[in-house]
């Protein structure tokens, strides 16, 4: 869901062209698992990468080749855009109806469920269905539409929160066992 092409800028990671370049990896630990596990990863995995900052890097020409100079400045660092990284989100189908967000006794009564993978701009990147039952052709449409909804509305709330966060700079109050 977030190996789209366009989810993530890999110019943005390129240090000298087809030799040398910033690879990501995204560790998930799981503490607990109450449903609606993908959409959880997803917010997480985005606010992750809101606030990577990669180190600024200069190549340097040496007669014997390519020398990587990185700078001293910690600060001196380039951010990842997040716009168009998704944000999934799980539509589940009850009897005629379709719930977000299901709780674990809505999940036991669903017959599928549709994991939309969208972008802020409302874009479909990915969807797949889980789940025993099939889906009708006019419930996937009406799945989709408020997925689209639903995620738009996710991409602005969890983005507000981001830039609050970010603007509170080092003021902000450290939370967890690492603060």
């Amino acid at each position: 869901m977030f190996n789209n092409q366009s989810s993530i800028n890999l110019k943005t990671l390129c240090i000298n062209p087809r030799q040398h370049c910033w690879i990501l990896y995204v560790d998930v630990l799981l503490l607990e698992c109450g449903g609606n596990l993908f959409d959880a990863i997803s917010v997480a995995v985005k606010a992750a990468l809101f606030n990577t900052r990669i180190p600024k890097v200069h190549v340097l020409e040496d007669e014997g080749g390519h020398e990587i100079e990185l700078s001293d400045d910690p600060f001196d660092c380039i951010r990842l855009s997040v716009y168009n990284i998704p944000c999934i989100v799980t539509v589940s189908k009850i009897g005629y109806r379709h719930v977000v967000d299901a709780t674990l006794q809505e999940e036991a009564c669903s017959l599928a469920s549709l994991l939309i993978s969208i972008t802020s701009q409302g874009v479909i990147t990915c969807m797949k269905k889980v789940g025993r039952g099939s889906l009708d052709p006019e419930s996937v449409f009406e799945m989709m539409e408020t997925g689209k909804r639903v995620g738009k509305l996710l991409h602005i709330s969890l983005q507000a929160i981001l830039d609050k966060e970010e603007s509170l700079g080092t003021a902000r109050k450290k939370v967890g066992f690492l603060g």
